[in-house]
């Protein structure tokens, strides 16, 4: 991949070819995607009455942070 920089006033850019920017896109777009799937299991679940909770607590505990 070329880079480039360009400064117009006290801003600095960084230009680079269409096909990599396209490509850089495409993979923040599925992440987003990805993230979002997960935030709307996470809250199924939240809101599912039979899902067993776990207290903040325990999860401290096991993972060592308590």
């Amino acid at each position: 991949m070329t880079v480039a920089t360009l400064k117009i006033g006290r801003r600095e850019f960084v230009v680079i070819p269409r096909p990599d920017y396209e490509r850089m896109r495409a993979d923040c777009e599925r992440v987003a995607d990805e993230d979002s799937a997960d935030a709307a299991a996470s809250l199924r679940r939240l809101n599912d009455p039979r899902e067993k909770r776990v207290p903040w607590s325990q999860v401290k505990k096991r993972a060592g942070l308590a």
